[in-house]
């Protein structure tokens, strides 16, 4: 969690369109987002946004285009480049940009 926003991230080796899947799934029931944020202890009296990210290795047959309510972090041996789909929000970028 930073500032009021929770960061779901699915870290793999390389991208597979069921990771995209698998976090659109879980974001389309708000009770899971609801039971996420009783795990991690937030009172209901915070208000707090979730963000779905993806993680992996490998950049090929990724096209951020199609994921636009995504942040996409690659990470290799030296850095990690950050890319955002067209709906992340000037406020989120600046969060998350961890370059």
């Amino acid at each position: 969690m930073k500032g009021n926003t929770i960061l779901i991230v699915e870290c793999k080796l390389k991208f597979s369109k069921q990771d995209v899947k698998k976090l659109n799934e879980v974001f389309k029931d708000s009770n899971n987002l609801t039971k996420i944020s009783k795990k991690l202890g937030i009172k209901r009296s915070i208000e707090i946004s979730f963000q779905k990210a993806l993680a992996f290795h490998n950049k090929r047959n990724f096209d951020i285009k199609k994921l636009s309510d995504f942040i996409v972090f690659i990470i290799n041996f030296d850095k990690v480049v950050t890319y955002y789909g067209d709906k992340i929000n000037e406020q989120v970028r600046k969060l998350f940009d961890i370059i």
